[in-house]
């Protein structure tokens, strides 16, 4: 699965502010400023589409994992007589 995106692709998302005790607090809480608790941030289409997406992906990773094109063992003695 391919997913195209520009440069350019802005979403804006309601972002809630971390706590003070977070890794990187003081640069993560930076764009919020005197906001309480959520704020509406532009975030990049990329970063956005893979942090909704990557749970589908990895769906389709999961269903064509149990579909198997390996041949059994009777298979790979079988082709090679009639070759």
């Amino acid at each position: 699965m391919t997913t195209g995106y520009t440069a350019l692709e802005i979403v804006e998302k309601n972002r809630k502010k971390p706590k003070k005790t977070s890794t990187s607090a003081s640069i993560a809480r930076a764009p919020f400023e005197d906001h309480e608790f959520t704020k509406v941030l532009p975030i990049p289409g990329i970063i956005d589409g893979y942090n909704n997406g990557i749970n589908i992906v990895d769906q389709a990773n999961q269903l064509r994992s149990y579909f198997t094109t390996h041949p059994n063992r009777t298979e790979k003695e079988f082709f090679p007589r009639i070759y």
